[in-house]
Protein backbone atom coordinates (compact mmCIF):
# COMPACT_ATOMS: atom_id res chain seq x y z
CA UNK A 1 0.00 0.00 0.00
CA UNK A 2 3.13 2.21 -0.34
CA UNK A 3 3.13 1.75 -4.14
CA UNK A 4 3.67 5.17 -6.20
CA UNK A 5 0.10 5.73 -7.84
CA UNK A 6 2.21 6.30 -10.92
CA UNK A 7 3.31 2.54 -10.97
CA UNK A 8 -0.07 1.13 -10.56
CA UNK A 9 -2.25 2.83 -13.45
CA UNK A 10 1.06 2.49 -15.72
CA UNK A 11 0.19 -1.45 -14.57
CA UNK A 12 -3.31 -1.21 -15.03
CA UNK A 13 -3.02 0.62 -18.47
CA UNK A 14 -1.13 -2.36 -19.58
CA UNK A 15 -2.82 -4.74 -18.39
CA UNK A 16 -5.91 -2.89 -20.46
CA UNK A 17 -3.85 -2.38 -23.61
CA UNK A 18 -2.17 -5.77 -23.94
CA UNK A 19 -5.25 -7.95 -22.54
CA UNK A 20 -3.05 -9.71 -19.83
CA UNK A 21 -6.02 -10.33 -17.22
CA UNK A 22 -3.70 -9.35 -14.04
CA UNK A 23 -4.81 -10.35 -10.75
CA UNK A 24 -4.34 -7.50 -8.05
CA UNK A 25 -3.39 -9.30 -5.26
CA UNK A 26 -2.93 -7.07 -1.36
CA UNK A 27 -0.87 -9.04 1.53
CA UNK A 28 -2.93 -9.99 4.28
CA UNK A 29 -0.48 -9.83 7.31
CA UNK A 30 -1.68 -12.09 10.23
CA UNK A 31 -0.43 -10.12 13.48
CA UNK A 32 0.14 -13.35 15.34
CA UNK A 33 3.89 -14.78 15.35
CA UNK A 34 3.79 -17.66 13.35
CA UNK A 35 1.22 -17.01 11.29
CA UNK A 36 2.17 -16.38 7.36
CA UNK A 37 1.30 -13.70 5.15
CA UNK A 38 -1.91 -14.06 3.00
CA UNK A 39 -3.58 -12.63 0.38
CA UNK A 40 -7.20 -10.73 -0.91
CA UNK A 41 -7.54 -10.63 -4.03
CA UNK A 42 -8.52 -6.94 -5.37
CA UNK A 43 -9.24 -4.87 -8.38
CA UNK A 44 -7.10 -1.49 -9.46
CA UNK A 45 -10.04 0.29 -8.20
CA UNK A 46 -10.14 -1.25 -4.51
CA UNK A 47 -6.48 -1.38 -3.93
CA UNK A 48 -5.05 -0.06 -0.25
CA UNK A 49 -3.21 2.88 -1.53
CA UNK A 50 -3.23 4.29 2.37
CA UNK A 51 0.09 2.76 3.70
CA UNK A 52 -2.12 1.00 6.08
CA UNK A 53 -1.04 -2.69 4.79
CA UNK A 54 2.62 -1.62 5.30
CA UNK A 55 1.80 -0.22 9.03
CA UNK A 56 0.70 -3.88 9.61
CA UNK A 57 3.81 -5.68 8.70
CA UNK A 58 5.89 -2.85 10.40
CA UNK A 59 3.93 -3.73 13.67
CA UNK A 60 4.66 -7.43 12.93
CA UNK A 61 8.12 -6.95 11.63
CA UNK A 62 9.63 -3.95 12.37
CA UNK A 63 10.78 -1.11 10.09
CA UNK A 64 12.31 -2.36 7.10
CA UNK A 65 15.98 -1.23 6.31
CA UNK A 66 18.96 -2.79 5.08
CA UNK A 67 19.75 -5.19 7.85
CA UNK A 68 15.43 -5.85 8.09
CA UNK A 69 14.53 -6.84 4.41
CA UNK A 70 11.07 -8.48 5.05
CA UNK A 71 8.58 -6.02 2.85
CA UNK A 72 9.03 -7.36 -0.47
CA UNK A 73 8.66 -11.17 1.27
CA UNK A 74 5.73 -10.37 2.96
CA UNK A 75 3.77 -7.81 0.71
CA UNK A 76 4.21 -8.94 -2.52
CA UNK A 77 5.89 -12.49 -2.60
CA UNK A 78 4.46 -13.99 0.17
CA UNK A 79 1.00 -12.85 -0.60
CA UNK A 80 2.04 -13.75 -4.25
CA UNK A 81 2.66 -17.51 -3.74
CA UNK A 82 -0.40 -17.59 -1.56
CA UNK A 83 -2.46 -16.78 -4.30
CA UNK A 84 -1.06 -19.37 -6.57
CA UNK A 85 -1.90 -22.16 -3.76
CA UNK A 86 -5.13 -21.08 -3.14
CA UNK A 87 -5.92 -21.55 -7.22
CA UNK A 88 -4.45 -25.47 -7.11
CA UNK A 89 -0.90 -24.31 -8.54
CA UNK A 90 0.94 -26.12 -5.50
CA UNK A 91 3.36 -24.52 -3.33
CA UNK A 92 5.92 -22.36 -4.47
CA UNK A 93 9.07 -24.23 -6.65
CA UNK A 94 5.89 -26.67 -7.76
CA UNK A 95 5.70 -23.81 -10.65
CA UNK A 96 7.88 -21.80 -12.64
CA UNK A 97 8.28 -18.00 -11.51
CA UNK A 98 9.85 -15.84 -14.14
CA UNK A 99 11.79 -12.82 -12.91
CA UNK A 100 11.80 -9.31 -14.31
CA UNK A 101 15.36 -8.91 -14.31
CA UNK A 102 18.08 -7.25 -16.74
CA UNK A 103 21.50 -7.86 -17.66
CA UNK A 104 22.53 -4.99 -15.88
CA UNK A 105 21.08 -6.18 -12.66
CA UNK A 106 22.77 -9.52 -12.91
CA UNK A 107 24.09 -9.11 -9.53
CA UNK A 108 20.44 -9.32 -7.94
CA UNK A 109 19.80 -13.20 -9.66
CA UNK A 110 19.56 -15.85 -7.39
CA UNK A 111 22.05 -18.84 -7.57
CA UNK A 112 22.08 -22.11 -9.74
CA UNK A 113 20.95 -24.11 -6.67
CA UNK A 114 17.94 -21.47 -5.24
CA UNK A 115 17.17 -21.05 -9.28
CA UNK A 116 16.99 -24.83 -9.92
CA UNK A 117 14.97 -25.59 -6.26
CA UNK A 118 12.57 -22.74 -6.87
CA UNK A 119 11.84 -22.68 -10.67
CA UNK A 120 12.99 -19.64 -10.96
CA UNK A 121 13.08 -18.27 -14.46
CA UNK A 122 14.72 -14.68 -15.53
CA UNK A 123 14.08 -14.10 -19.16
CA UNK A 124 15.36 -10.96 -19.83
CA UNK A 125 19.19 -11.85 -18.83
CA UNK A 126 18.39 -15.13 -21.19
CA UNK A 127 17.79 -12.80 -24.11
CA UNK A 128 20.47 -10.35 -23.40
CA UNK A 129 17.72 -7.49 -22.63
CA UNK A 130 19.31 -4.63 -20.26
CA UNK A 131 18.07 -0.91 -19.53
CA UNK A 132 18.75 0.72 -23.04
CA UNK A 133 16.77 -2.65 -24.27
CA UNK A 134 14.06 -1.95 -22.56
CA UNK A 135 14.00 1.90 -22.98
CA UNK A 136 14.28 1.14 -26.52
CA UNK A 137 10.81 -0.75 -26.37
CA UNK A 138 9.01 1.09 -23.82
CA UNK A 139 9.15 4.24 -26.19
CA UNK A 140 7.86 2.81 -28.93
CA UNK A 141 4.68 1.57 -26.74
CA UNK A 142 1.60 3.94 -26.61
CA UNK A 143 1.76 3.17 -23.22
CA UNK A 144 4.40 5.36 -20.75
CA UNK A 145 5.11 5.10 -17.00
CA UNK A 146 5.30 8.88 -16.01
CA UNK A 147 7.83 8.43 -13.36
CA UNK A 148 11.23 9.19 -13.75
CA UNK A 149 13.66 5.65 -13.30
CA UNK A 150 15.42 7.17 -9.92
CA UNK A 151 11.68 7.22 -8.32
CA UNK A 152 10.94 3.61 -8.52
CA UNK A 153 7.67 1.84 -7.57
CA UNK A 154 8.04 1.94 -3.52
CA UNK A 155 7.89 5.58 -2.63
CA UNK A 156 10.79 6.33 -0.13
CA UNK A 157 12.55 2.68 -0.31
CA UNK A 158 15.70 1.99 2.17
CA UNK A 159 16.67 0.10 -0.96
CA UNK A 160 17.67 3.44 -3.26
CA UNK A 161 20.96 5.75 -2.58
CA UNK A 162 20.89 8.46 -0.11
CA UNK A 163 21.15 11.15 -3.20
CA UNK A 164 18.05 9.41 -4.79
CA UNK A 165 15.82 9.57 -1.56
CA UNK A 166 17.22 13.34 -1.02
CA UNK A 167 16.15 14.20 -4.24
CA UNK A 168 12.88 12.70 -3.97
CA UNK A 169 12.76 14.45 -0.51
CA UNK A 170 13.21 18.05 -2.47
CA UNK A 171 10.65 17.16 -5.63
CA UNK A 172 7.80 15.95 -3.14
CA UNK A 173 8.32 16.38 0.36
CA UNK A 174 4.74 14.85 0.93
CA UNK A 175 6.26 11.59 0.59
CA UNK A 176 8.10 11.27 3.64
CA UNK A 177 5.36 12.32 6.24
CA UNK A 178 4.47 8.93 6.33
CA UNK A 179 7.70 7.44 7.00
CA UNK A 180 8.27 9.69 9.73
CA UNK A 181 5.24 8.79 11.22
CA UNK A 182 6.45 5.53 11.10
CA UNK A 183 9.20 6.41 12.87
CA UNK A 184 7.29 8.02 15.68
CA UNK A 185 5.17 5.36 16.11
CA UNK A 186 7.33 2.39 16.14
CA UNK A 187 11.58 2.94 15.71
CA UNK A 188 11.10 2.55 19.66
CA UNK A 189 9.07 -0.65 19.88
CA UNK A 190 11.73 -3.65 20.57
CA UNK A 191 10.49 -6.70 18.28
CA UNK A 192 11.45 -10.70 19.79
CA UNK A 193 14.76 -11.32 17.43
CA UNK A 194 14.73 -7.74 15.78
CA UNK A 195 17.79 -5.09 16.72
CA UNK A 196 16.25 -1.89 17.99
CA UNK A 197 16.56 0.48 15.66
Amino acid sequence: SKEREESLVFMHECDRHYNLNLVWVEADINPENGEGTRHIVKTFETLTRDGSVFEKGIQKYGIPSVVNKWCNRELKLNPIHDYIKSIGWGKFGDYHTAIGFRTDEIDRMSGKEIRGKHKLLYPLIDNNIDQRERNKFWVQQPIQIGISAYKGNCDMCFEKTNRKLCTIFKEEPEYIRWWLEMEEKYSNILLPNKPLY
